[in-house]
Order: structure tokens, then C-alpha cells, then sequence
């Protein structure tokens, strides 16, 4: 039997993230665009499954957000903190973007709205 995993939420920040990258890459190349939404759709299965098997992040400021880097596109990040029971997706960023202080941005915003993960693509 297969396990349900932990709920994914998306913040309002990790959701424009993935639909700018999206429509950036789907601009030059369509084709590319639906592989990164398949990684990403993966990557999110995946990190329901084993929320604690992407390493920490390493910042100082927010020691408890974790990085996952997707396989098929490296250049690409997956930023979250895991919780008891749910994972809060906070940023998917490019690798050229310097990500602490997007990070702590996230960190310090006061409110922000939270999608439960569908599991389609989108």
C-alpha cells in the first residue's frame, strides 16, 4: 500500500514563482515549459512522501527551510520548510537568483495565502 504522504501548501510567493518561470520558458520553448512542470509535479510528490530528504539551506536567517534541487533541471530550486504533518512551499527559484534574501523576505511577511497542493499540473 502506497502512503498519502504529508499536505503541500503553496504560498502565494512559491505560486507566482512557478508560474512566471513557466510562462518565461514557454515563451522560447513550450516543449521545455511541460517538462518543468512534470519535474516540478515529481518533485512535490516526492518531497510529500520524504519531506525531510532534501538537505537544509543553509541560511542563517531561516535555519529550518530546505532546499530540493529538481533532477531534470538543476539550474531550478524547490525552497520549503517542513512542519508536522505539511510542507509550506515557499519559492521555486532559478539558481542565478540569489536566494537568502528572497528567502527572508518570505521569512519576515506578516500574511500570506496557502494553496493545498492538487496534485495536477498548473
Amino acid at each position: 500500500m502506497q502512503s498519502v504522504g504529508v499536505e503541500l501548501h503553496k504560498t502565494s510567493l512559491f505560486l507566482t514563482d512557478y508560474r512566471e518561470i513557466i510562462l518565461e520558458i514557454a515563451d522560447a520553448n513550450p516543449d521545455a515549459a511541460e517538462r518543468l512542470c512534470d519535474a516540478v509535479e515529481s518533485a512535490l510528490k516526492l518531497l510529500s512522501q520524504h519531506p525531510q530528504i532534501a538537505r537544509k539551506a543553509g541560511f542563517a536567517h531561516a535555519p529550518k527551510v530546505r532546499r530540493w534541487v529538481l533532477q531534470s533541471f538543476p539550474n531550478y530550486s524547490i525552497y520549503y520548510k517542513d512542519h508536522p504533518g505539511e510542507i509550506v512551499l515557499i519559492r521555486l527559484l532559478h539558481g542565478a537568483r540569489d536566494a537568502p534574501p528572497l528567502i527572508h523576505r518570505h521569512k519576515n511577511r506578516v500574511g500570506f495565502s496557502l494553496q493545498k497542493f492538487s496534485g495536477k499540473s498548473g
